[in-house]
């Protein structure tokens, strides 16, 4: 595998992982909500969004140089 496709797949797997620990953090939210913490959490997803975000933004300029990429993403 390509450097730059390693370099992609990687960055897809993390973003893959900061869903998985907004969900996970959603759910702890959902199950310990406090009002009086609203803001706190809402900053914490926040945070959790905005590295999703930027993994995205990285992800965008890396795209794989497979032929399987061209052929599927041409549609």
């Amino acid at each position: 595998m390509a450097k730059a496709d390693r370099y992609y797949f990687e960055n897809f797997a993390q973003a893959a992982q900061c869903c998985c620990d907004a969900a996970k953090y959603l759910e702890e939210c959902l199950k310990t909500y406090d009002y009086a913490k609203i803001q706190e959490m809402l900053t914490a997803m926040h945070a959790l969004e905005h590295k999703a975000d930027e993994k995205k933004h990285e992800m965008r300029w890396q795209r794989p140089s497979s032929p399987l990429w061209t052929v599927r993403t041409s549609r």
